[in-house]
């Protein structure tokens, strides 16, 4: 069934119309679905007895010792943005990911468009190279 053009709609808008309708009426359902933390789980579904939510427990607090959620505080969660550290850490992943998606989605084009190598010899070329083996473009 072609749906371009049905109610008023280009073809391409009906796949992000659908799929974001499955998105919410899973992410709908799933909220009902979802078993709360161990302590909760006996209560939704009968997913886990006492026994074993006593055994989940146990292990979460010798684990991590967090077992029961601390209440949110706001002036707590806001001091970690003063910690260089974290400032830090994020510029190396924003910076690190403009270089692996510059390659990623403009190598292609380039070497297409730019170098004139035919789409299978920019895609073969795009691949990361095994090191033992290098792929020349006849190959491809």
């Amino acid at each position: 069934m072609q749906m371009d053009g049905l109610g008023n709609y280009g073809g391409w808008r009906w796949i992000f119309i659908i799929e974001g309708i499955l998105t919410v009426l899973l992410g709908v359902f799933g909220w009902f679905l979802l078993i709360d933390f161990p302590e909760q789980a006996t209560k939704a579904w009968r997913f886990l007895n006492d026994e074993e939510v006593k055994l989940v427990v146990d292990r979460i607090n010798a684990d991590r010792h967090d077992v029961e959620a601390t209440p949110f505080n706001f002036k707590e969660y806001i001091s970690y943005a003063g910690d260089w550290k974290i400032w830090v850490f994020g510029a190396n992943i924003g910076l690190t990911s403009i270089v692996n998606y510059s390659a990623s989605y403009f190598l292609p084009i380039i070497l297409r468009e730019g170098l004139g190598y035919s789409v299978a010899a920019a895609q073969c070329l795009n691949t990361p190279v095994c090191k033992h083996a290098i792929l020349s473009t006849e190959s491809c």
